[in-house]
C-alpha cells in the first residue's frame, strides 16, 4: 500500500501546479498555465469507480487540469524520467499537471467525479501496472 500525501504547492513540484489564489498577487486574473498549441480543448467530468490503479496513462504533448467535484480520489504520480517511482496524493484540490507525467486515479468513497481539461488531440500511452495498487490512509 502507497502512502498517501496531502497535495500542496512544495510535495506537488515536481508533477506539476496547485491551482490556488493568492491574495498577495492584486491581480484579478491568475494564470495558473497556459497553453499556445493551437489545438483545441476539451473540458469534461470524468467518474472513478475502481478502489485500485491497474494502469498508468501520460500524454507526452499536453498539460491536463483535474479538480475534485465530488467524493474523494487519488491520484498516483510518477515523473517522464522516473516511470516506476510513483507518489500518491489525496486528490482534494485543482492540479494541474505537466506533459508526460504518468497518472493513475481510483476512489476512496465510492466513486469519485473529477473535472478534467485537456487538449482533445492529447494522445499518449497507456501502461498496466505489474500489479493492482490499492492505496489508503496510513
Amino acid at each position: 500500500m502507497r502512502e498517501l500525501k496531502r497535495i500542496t504547492p512544495e510535495s506537488f513540484a515536481r508533477f506539476g501546479k496547485v491551482l490556488t489564489w493568492d491574495p498577495t498577487v492584486g491581480k484579478r486574473l491568475q494564470i495558473a498555465a497556459e497553453e499556445h498549441r493551437g489545438a483545441p480543448w476539451m473540458l469534461a467530468t470524468f467518474r472513478v469507480d475502481a478502489h485500485q490503479i491497474t494502469y498508468l496513462a501520460e500524454h507526452p504533448d499536453s498539460i491536463e487540469l483535474f479538480w475534485p467535484v465530488s467524493g474523494t480520489g487519488v491520484i498516483l504520480l510518477a515523473t517522464p524520467e522516473a516511470p516506476d517511482d510513483f507518489e500518491a496524493f489525496l486528490l482534494d484540490v485543482p492540479i494541474v499537471i505537466n506533459r508526460g507525467v504518468w497518472h493513475g486515479l481510483c476512489a476512496l468513497s465510492e466513486e469519485v467525479i473529477l473535472g478534467i481539461a485537456e487538449d482533445v488531440k492529447a494522445g499518449g500511452s497507456r501502461r498496466d501496472l505489474d500489479r493492482p495498487l490499492r492505496v489508503g490512509l496510513g
